[in-house]
Order: C-alpha cells, then structure tokens, then sequence
C-alpha cells in the first residue's frame, strides 16, 4: 500500500510530459539530407509540418511552449547474401577445353 501511495504521489508531482512524436521520413538521398542538416529542403517542411500537428494536439495552457525537434538519421546496411563460387566462368579458355 505504501508503494503503491508513493506511485500516485510522484505521479501527481510530475508535470504531464507528452508522449513523443515519431516521424518516419523513410530512405532518402544523401543530398535531402544534406539539406535538411542546413534547416531546409522538403524534409525540412515534413519536419515542421509535424512539430504544428503535434503542437495543436497540446492543451491549451501548454501551447505556447516551444517543441524541440529530435531527429535519428540512419542508414540500413543491406543484408549479406552468400555466394558459391560458379563452377566454372563461362569466358575462361579453360572452360572450352571440358
């Protein structure tokens, strides 16, 4: 009962924190993202385009805060696909000779 009364006192304490908002921009080109490092380009505007859909979404009282944008930028490594060696080339002399 005392952890659970702890639980709701710090819940209480705390200040309501927004859950946080995810944006898959997908794969893109290294020039795209060479501009949006720069602050522009369309991914720029996807970008800011989320950061006002999320800030309507705030109650009222919390609207004039400023949201900071976090942003990941990755890059899939392609899966490894293992190869056996052909049983024989197909422009090597030594294949006419079979």
């Amino acid at each position: 009962m005392a952890q659970e009364d702890a639980a709701a006192n710090v819940a209480e304490a705390l200040p309501r924190i927004p859950p946080p908002v995810i944006i898959d921009l997908g794969s893109r080109s290294k020039k795209a993202i060479k501009k949006l490092k720069k602050g522009q380009g369309k991914l720029m505007a996807e970008v800011d385009l989320a950061i006002a859909q999320s800030q309507s979404r705030l109650p009222d009282d919390q609207k004039n805060k400023q949201i900071i944008p976090v942003l990941i930028v990755y890059t899939k490594k392609a899966k490894r696909r293992k190869r056996g060696p052909l049983p024989f080339l197909p422009l090597s002399p030594f294949s006419l000779l079979c």
